[in-house]
This record gives structure tokens, C-alpha cells and sequence, in this order.
């Protein structure tokens, strides 16, 4: 069975944790993963370019269209997505770690709409759908 997870980058002890957020070259922590943290300074080609400088649902809309996009052809998106398929059915858990995973969230079915939903649960959701797996985990956080 796959599991994938969602999480702050920030929680301690993630299970394969692969950041899918913007470059923030200047961020630094001694409590991250050092891998992990590389990937947080370069960013990641899944990071969500819509800031919620209106609203994150309307943030959260685009990326969905603009990754639904990015699925049609050979390209930076598309290529990491596929880079997390091959990930997944190696590892059978990965944590999609980005910015806005700020709570605990119960496991819930894909179909169903989230308010609280940020741009990892699309990418969860694609993973998930390609392997026909329903649930999405989310992880507790626990700032450092």
C-alpha cells in the first residue's frame, strides 16, 4: 500500500520528506534535515507561484489549473511529478513538506473538497489517483 503525508517543512522526523515549495535560499536551520534543507534553499519545480495575496482558496485554484497544465507536456512540473511516482512506488511513504501544512488534518477521501487544502494536497491527490489510493495522511506539527 502507498501513503503519502503532508507536512510543515519544519516537523521533526519526517518518513522520506520531499519539499514541493518555493526557493528560500536565505532559510536556515540546524533541526532540518540537511537534504531536506537544500531542497527548501533551491525550491522545488512543484512550489506553488500563486501567493494568496487575496485569498489561499484562490492561490490553491490556479496552482490546480496551472498543474493540471503542467501535465500535459515534458517540462519541469511534469518531470519532478513523475520523479515523486517512481519515489512512491520505491519508498511506498513520502512527505510532501511545504509552508502552508500548518495543522493537523485527519485522514479524509480525495473526492472531498478541503477548505483548509494547500498545494500539496493536489500534488497528494494526483499521486494518490495514480495509484488508486483514497487517503491522504497529514502530520502533526511540531514547530521547532
Amino acid at each position: 500500500m502507498f501513503q503519502v503525508s503532508i507536512a510543515h517543512v519544519t516537523t521533526p522526523k519526517l518518513i522520506t520528506p520531499v519539499y514541493v515549495g518555493r526557493a528560500m535560499p536565505a532559510f536556515k536551520s540546524p533541526y532540518i534535515d540537511p537534504d531536506l534543507l537544500a531542497s527548501i534553499r533551491t525550491g522545488s519545480p512543484l512550489g506553488n507561484p500563486f501567493r494568496p495575496d487575496q485569498s489561499l482558496d484562490q492561490a490553491i485554484k490556479k496552482y490546480n489549473d496551472h498543474f493540471q497544465r503542467q501535465m500535459l507536456s515534458v517540462n519541469p512540473v511534469s518531470m519532478e511529478f513523475a520523479r515523486l511516482i517512481g519515489l512512491l512506488a520505491e519508498q511506498k511513504h513520502i512527505t510532501l513538506c511545504c509552508w502552508c501544512a500548518k495543522q493537523l488534518r485527519p485522514p479524509y477521501k480525495h473526492t472531498n473538497h478541503r477548505a483548509d487544502a494547500c498545494h500539496a494536497d493536489i500534488i497528494g491527490i494526483a499521486l494518490l489517483e495514480i495509484l488508486g489510493v483514497e487517503t491522504i495522511e497529514y502530520v502533526q506539527v511540531e514547530l521547532l
